[in-house]
């Protein structure tokens, strides 16, 4: 097509575009619940919700239900830039091949951080993504709950040739108060620089146990089944593992894996424990903490907390007298939230 047609067909195309994001907007606006009905009246067509392979991933039935309603969303708006496949709608008659949005199938930004894809719903992203400007608006979702934000998250994460861990409204709710009151959509670079970073640093900690300590330290290098940190007795309630870093950093996270030292058995974590952070390892701060099991491995959230000194004690006993073991450890320094270039605050795409 070239000519006066061309251009018509690409106006059409964008226009389509518009008309859904503009029925999106209403939504945020009136809190409409159904966002099919707001669509449908820009395209008549009616959308699959139907998962492009047909399955699902193996999940708990909350989790189910998460990815379910993330579907729902992705079809009925996301496609329109992200394509059915998820690797970005193709601009229409383009010679190039381009597409209106970044992929996400098989991202390893999707895939990785959650902090990322949170973010990036919450607040949008502004320029190019690897060196390429796409026409596509990545409309500034904050206006939807934190269950919303963790549903299409959870749902993008695990479909499209994806496989990642699922996201919790407790996860959307901190990053959305630690962006505070920032509207302006993130840059690549702004993005990439608020994600949590693993320390690398092992060698300089300084580990100990209340039980086995020559031991404790194996567990910061991913040892192997025969030297993880293995406690040598039945889990009780008090016994700790502490890392002293050699200078106070700004933690939130820590990831405890036992995979390596009895084939990730449950019973072989520590049944159930509490974080605590200190900068003298006499006065302790409590964080509030959410924990997850993502495969072989425990992972701890909670807020930022500037801290040297980390310990976990176990606060039960657990089952059949089972052990307990770490073949390692990694804990995250949260990143740096860059300000918004500009100061003026917009509540979506179109302002």
């Amino acid at each position: 097509m070239t000519g006066l047609g061309y251009h018509i067909d690409r106006l059409g195309t964008i226009l389509l575009q518009l008309a859904c994001f503009l029925a999106f907007d209403r939504l945020v606006q009136s809190g409409t619940a159904s966002l099919a009905g707001a669509i449908n009246q820009a395209k008549t067509a009616a959308v699959s919700v139907a998962a492009p392979d047909g399955q699902l991933p193996e999940f708990t039935p909350e989790e189910n239900a998460s990815y379910d309603r993330g579907a729902r969303v992705f079809s009925e708006l996301c496609y329109v830039c992200h394509g059915r496949d998820g690797k970005g709608a193709p601009i229409l008659d383009d010679p190039d091949d381009r597409r209106m949005a970044p992929p996400l199938s098989r991202s390893s930004r999707v895939l990785g951080r959650p902090e990322y894809v949170i973010t990036a719903l919450l607040c949008g992203i502004t320029g190019p993504v690897d060196d390429e400007t796409y026409e596509g608006l990545m409309v500034p979702m904050a206006s939807y709950d934190d269950g919303w934000i963790a549903d299409v998250a959870s749902y993008v994460r695990n479909d499209f040739d994806n496989s990642g861990s699922m996201i919790t409204s407790n996860q959307v709710a901190r990053i959305r108060a630690r962006i505070g009151n920032r509207t302006e959509p993130f840059t690549i670079p702004e993005l990439l620089a608020l994600l949590p970073v693993a320390l690398t640093n092992q060698s300089t900690w300084k580990v100990t146990a209340s039980h086995n300590p020559e031991m404790a330290q194996n567990a910061t290098a991913g040892a192997s089944r025969q030297t993880a940190w293995v406690v040598g007795a039945s889990q009780a309630s008090g016994m700790w593992y502490q890392i002293e870093l050699p200078e106070p950093i700004p933690i939130c996270e820590i990831n405890l894996d036992a995979a390596a030292s009895n084939a990730g058995k449950v019973a072989d974590f520590p049944h159930r424990s509490k974080v605590q952070l200190s900068m003298d390892g006499r006065e302790w701060v409590n964080p509030t903490v959410e924990s997850q099991r993502r495969g072989p491995t425990f992972v701890f959230l909670f807020d930022p907390i500037r801290a040297k000194v980390i310990r976990i004690t176990s606060t039960s006993s657990a089952p059949d007298d089972a052990p307990c073991s770490i073949s390692r450890v990694q804990i995250f320094q949260a990143g740096q939230l860059i300000p918004a270039a500009s100061g003026k605050p917009r509540n979506n795409a179109f302002e």
